[in-house]
């Protein structure tokens, strides 16, 4: 009897292990796309002409602030505490019409494991990337 409550604790153990690391997966494979959603939809509302200032500005490290044509139009987006950006300030902006930029790097760490990371360029042409 002793041996099958060792073995099925060990058991919920492993499960409750692996899902905990799904989960903190799931959170980073998240903010990489928010991330990098906030910084295709900057570009694209400059490349279609929208207002004057069209862009993102990462905040303390853990919100992603959007500039939706002007200043004042923004919407913010916090990120799960899990995940650290670096820098933790940045502001990257599209110019109107050609989504021409101010190149920026933006790294995306997971918090909750070893070196996952994934690091998002802005080039100074508007071209996106992310490794």
């Amino acid at each position: 009897m002793t041996i099958v409550i060792f073995i099925l604790s060990s058991l919920v153990t492993v499960y409750m292990f692996s899902l905990t690391n799904t989960n903190n997966a799931v959170k980073f494979k998240d903010a990489q796309s928010s991330v990098l959603y906030a910084l295709q939809s900057a570009k694209n509302r400059a490349l279609n002409g929208s207002g004057s200032v069209n862009g993102i500005s990462i905040v303390n490290g853990n919100q992603i602030v959007e500039y939706k044509g002007s200043d004042t139009n923004i919407t913010v987006n916090p990120l799960p505490s899990s995940v650290s950006l670096n820098p933790q300030n940045i502001t990257i902006k599209f110019n109107r019409l050609t989504a021409e930029s101010g190149a920026g790097t933006i790294t995306i760490t997971d918090t909750k494991t070893e070196g996952k990371s994934t690091t998002i360029t802005v080039a100074p042409n508007g071209t996106i990337t992310a490794e």
